[in-house]
Order: C-alpha cells, then structure tokens, then sequence
C-alpha cells in the first residue's frame, strides 16, 4: 500500500511539467509603437560581402557569427571591431560536417554550440564554435526527430526546443508545434497552442510555415514573429519542463482568418528576427514603403510582454537583415543591402 501510495505522489510531482499551459491572452487591436526613431548606421569594414541572402547572425565574444546563403558554405565568422573576416564554415554538400540546404541555425554563447538544421539531408550537425575559428570541424550528427521538424534550439548540452513547420495530413494529422527533448529523443513536454485555436481551413500552416524564431542567449526566452504584414509577435517562456506563453499580440490589423491571410504572404513585415535577455528586435517593412517596391529598413524593439517600444528607420538602405544586439544590450549588428544589391557588416548604438 505504502509503495502504491508513493508511487501515485511520484506520478502527481511529475505530472505538471507535462501539461500543456493555458494560452496567454490574445491582444488586438492598434499597436503604435511608442517611439519612432532615424539611426545612423557605421559599416565594420570597407569590402562588400559575397553574400546571396542572409537569414541569422549571432555575437559571440569578441565575433560576429553570420549565418546564411553563400557560394559554397552558409557560415562566416567576423571580428566585430574590424569587420575582417576571420573564418568560413559549413560547406554545402553531402559530406562530413556538410549540408545540403539549411533556412535555419541557432547559437548557444553558453556552450558555444552552432546548431544548424539541413532541411533536406534530414539531419542536425551541431558545431563547436571555438573550433570553427580556430579552422577545425568539430560536430555531431543526429536525425532530425520528424519531417516537420525545422528548428531545433539547444537548451543545454542534453536538451532540445524543437519547433515543428505547422502542417496536417490525413495520415499523421497535425504535429506539434513545440516540444522539450532530450538529446536521446526523450520527450518532456509538449506546447500546441496557437493565438486563434479555431482554424478549420488550416491557415496557420499558411501564417507559421515561414516565421520567424529566436531563442534568448540565456536560452529561457523564445520569441516568433509571423512574416505577413499583419503579424502575430508570440514570446514565451521556456523551462526544461516547460513552455508557458508570455504574450501574443496581433500588430497591424484584424484577427480575422477569412480576410485573405494566404494572399498576403509576399507582403513580409517581420524579414529577421533576434531575442536579446531584456529585448527583441526585428527587421521590419518601412510603413511608407508600397507594395511593389518594399523597403525593409527599419529596426523594431520590442519588450518581452509584447510592447512595441520603438521603430528606428536607417535611410540608405534597401534592407536590414540578420540583426543581433552584442552583449552590452546596446550595440546593434546588422546586414544592411544598399540599393544596388550590395551587403555590408554595419554597426549601430541604440538607446533602449
């Protein structure tokens, strides 16, 4: 009876880390930002970057960690006071340490783990950054855990935040949308809320497929922006047994599924995203920018409640992409395209 009796306590203690949490109240309505702004860009270095499309950057020590679409590799690594790059990596391709196609990586300062996901080779390389610089290849390999899986967050050396693209089948039905691994596969909890739960049509397969993620350098703090130019902003807070909503926040427009979200999928808003410990900031569309000839040359600050703190606009730019705020919570990283088609490391201090 005893051991029954513990047993059922055992089970009870457990029990709330798998539970879903209640989803956090939906807020719609006009959101202005607070401030807006004009900043001043300073570039890194003089040389341009052979870069075809950027998706994700990353400070690291005295580093910039650049991920995205190269001639033949998808990361480059740059010394943040002179914009000379120090070393490249990941090369494209079938072999060790290779991949064959990657929308998607993530930086852990803690370990100092560059966890890329190949979409296609159906596998995860995780990467000793240390090594990277120093011009070795270091990793290992594990299989992707589904096929809807396409990013994948390292809590720790043992732990995973995997989220899954939105999608419903006959056969499998819908997938979830987050869950907590442990490296061994071992499933700890599981999250499939999303801001509007009524979706008949499976919309939210339109609005997710493409969003944008990024996980707080402290690794307790995830933010998702969708790319649409009504958007949802999402944060939520991420224990190892657990994932509970922080805020969910419609910016720009109505709720409303049946207004034609599909059709707006060209019209982006949130192009890049990166969730610092105190903020997020975000690329976003210049609001004055029209349809046919978008202008992304704006920064979004938000707070991890979901306020919309301020929009700062850098003239000069066709686009901002893979922004990241350095240590210091102040000093803002970013790509930046000119008109003509060239990318450059550029630098900004902003006042948060």
């Amino acid at each position: 009876m005893k051991k029954t009796y513990l047993s059922l306590l055992f089970f009870l203690l457990i029990l709330p880390g798998c539970k879903e949490s209640a989803p956090a109240k939906l807020e719609i309505g006009p959101h202005e930002f607070a401030r807006e702004e004009t900043g001043t860009f300073s570039r890194l270095g003089l040389e341009d970057i052979p870069l075809k499309i950027p998706y994700k950057q990353f400070p690291y020590e005295s580093y910039l960690i650049l991920f995205g679409r190269f001639d033949d590799h998808f990361v480059e690594i740059y010394d943040k006071s002179s914009g000379a790059l120090v070393t490249t990596g990941v090369k494209q391709g079938r072999g060790p340490g290779e991949i064959v196609h990657s929308l998607f990586a993530d930086f852990n300062p803690g370990t100092g783990t560059l966890t890329v996901v190949d979409d296609r080779g159906r596998k995860i390389l995780a990467f000793d950054t240390d090594e990277l610089i120093a011009g070795n290849v270091r990793f290992t390999k594990q299989e992707l855990p589904s096929n809807w899986c396409d990013q994948i967050f390292q809590l720790d050396e043992s732990h995973w935040l995997l989220s899954n693209m939105v999608s419903k089948t006959a056969l499998t039905g819908p997938a979830d949308r987050f869950t907590i691994d442990r490296t061994d596969s071992t499933r700890i909890a599981v999250y499939n809320r999303f801001p509007v739960e009524k979706d008949p049509e499976n919309q939210n397969m339109v609005i997710y497929q493409q969003r944008r993620s990024s996980l707080s350098p402290d690794r307790t703090k995830l933010a998702i922006a969708t790319r649409m130019r009504r958007f949802f902003f999402e944060t939520y807070h991420i224990r190892k047994k657990g994932i509970t909503p922080l805020s969910m926040r419609m910016i720009g427009g109505s709720v409303d599924l049946t207004q034609g979200w599909p059709e707006e999928k060209r019209t982006d808003a949130v192009t890049s995203l990166y969730a610092a410990d105190d903020f997020v900031i975000a690329s976003v569309v210049n609001p004055g920018s029209e349809t046919e000839s978008k202008t992304y040359n704006c920064i979004a600050v938000f707070d991890w409640q979901g306020n919309a703190l301020k929009r700062i606009r850098f003239d000069g730019y066709k686009s901002i992409e893979a922004p990241c705020l350095d240590q210091d919570g102040r000093t803002l990283y970013a790509v930046a395209e000119t008109e003509n088609g060239y990318h450059y490391l550029v630098s900004a201090q902003i006042d948060l």
